[in-house]
């Protein structure tokens, strides 16, 4: 995410780490990370009553759209700004935290270690989500993915695979094979971004309902910035270190996988 004014535009891609991991899984690098961009705004305030409310009081929209930027691009850093409106922000106001509005679509390349039970966990492009009876969909699947035999196999054999941030619901399946033809019933459930406590995660992120293809949350500008006459500059930086995740589980005898994003991990700096 970044901003702007008076067509004075400047967008910096950064990487930034963070440990923390979904609930029983674990956490890699992603090598290809694509994110679809719908809407950008600023915020001069976001009442934060919980770690879902992603209000943004004041708004204003600096850049919509359908943007896809592959995030782990040594290039996207142009991608951004092409994405960014050049309109003036008003001056004087002060500006806080912004809100992003991503789709829930992502495509990803990573690996993860997982422990209890051990597998080396990479991507697939051929995993996708349960199409066949009482089909969950997209965002009740939890996609297969493939235990390599160590580390350094699962990294170099990593495929980009489409990925869909999941419900948060009891009624989930966890898919055994690439197809997802064969699965088991599962929860689904996210580390709270209270216990977490790191504000690149966000302040808040969307809880978005059964169907819903997009979800928004809020980010903490790094240090409020009142707006002046004097064009601002603004950095944005996507974290990929640990931008993949997964989670490991035994079935029929086999050490088994499912492919997983971790929460986008976001740096937003406005300097003048």
């Amino acid at each position: 995410m970044n901003i702007f004014l008076n067509s004075v535009i400047s967008a910096a891609i950064l990487i930034v780490n963070s440990t923390a991991v979904f609930a029983g899984g674990g956490t890699g690098t992603a090598t290809r990370y694509e994110v679809t961009m719908l809407k950008l705004e600023l915020c001069t305030d976001a009442p934060l009553t919980t770690e879902f409310d992603t209000t943004c009081t004041g708004a204003v929209v600096v850049g919509t759209g359908n943007k896809v930027f592959d995030i782990a691009s040594v290039n996207v850093g142009a991608s951004v700004g092409q994405f960014i409106s050049a309109t003036g922000l008003p001056v004087g106001t002060t500006y806080k935290y912004a809100k992003p509005t991503f789709s829930r679509q992502f495509k990803m390349t990573g690996a993860a270690t997982l422990s209890t039970p051990t597998c080396y966990c990479r991507t697939q492009t051929t995993s996708t989500f349960q199409q066949l009876g009482a089909a969950k969909g997209p965002y009740k699947s939890n996609q297969a993915g493939v235990c390599e035999v160590d580390a350094a196999t699962a990294a170099s054999n990593a495929e980009p695979q489409v990925l869909y941030m999941q419900d948060t619901a009891a009624d989930n399946v966890t898919c055994k094979n690439a197809s997802c033809s064969a699965t088991q019933v599962s929860n689904y459930s996210r580390t709270p971004l209270s216990y977490l406590n790191n504000p690149l995660l966000g302040k808040a992120v969307e809880n978005p309902p059964v169907g819903q293809t997009y979800v928004s949350a809020i980010y903490e500008i790094e240090s409020p910035y009142t707006i002046t006459a004097v064009a601002p500059k603004v950095e944005l930086a996507f974290g990929t270190a640990n931008g993949f995740a997964a989670d490991s589980f035994s079935a029929g005898g086999s050490n088994l996988c499912t492919t997983d994003i971790y929460y986008p991990v976001v740096r937003i700096r406005i300097t003048d």
